[in-house]
């Protein structure tokens, strides 16, 4: 009885958190590709976070859609400093 308590109590809250539900079932990676899904959070009081797919557009670019409004990965280049992706938003 108690096993099933607990799992669905887990269950509950990977349905209920964007925070358990990455954890459980999704892991960091390097490398962005088409096969990625982002957790984006927005700043607070600016909404919920989510899980979003990354697209890969007809000419190349890395796109996802978040809150109704779509972002470009703008992939660093070798000579950039920091390392960093740098996201855009579409306008």
């Amino acid at each position: 009885m108690l096993v099933v308590l607990l799992s669905c109590l887990v269950k509950l809250a990977a349905f209920w958190s964007v925070q358990v539900r990455a954890r459980m079932y999704y892991h960091p990676r390097a490398a962005l590709d088409t096969a990625t899904l982002l957790k984006l959070v927005p700043p607070k009081h600016r909404g919920k976070p989510e899980v979003v797919p990354l697209h890969r557009a007809s000419d190349g670019r890395l796109l996802c859609s978040f809150q109704r409004q779509r972002y470009e990965m703008v992939l660093p280049t070798a000579s950039a400093e920091g390392g960093g992706v740098e996201v855009r938003p579409l306008l």
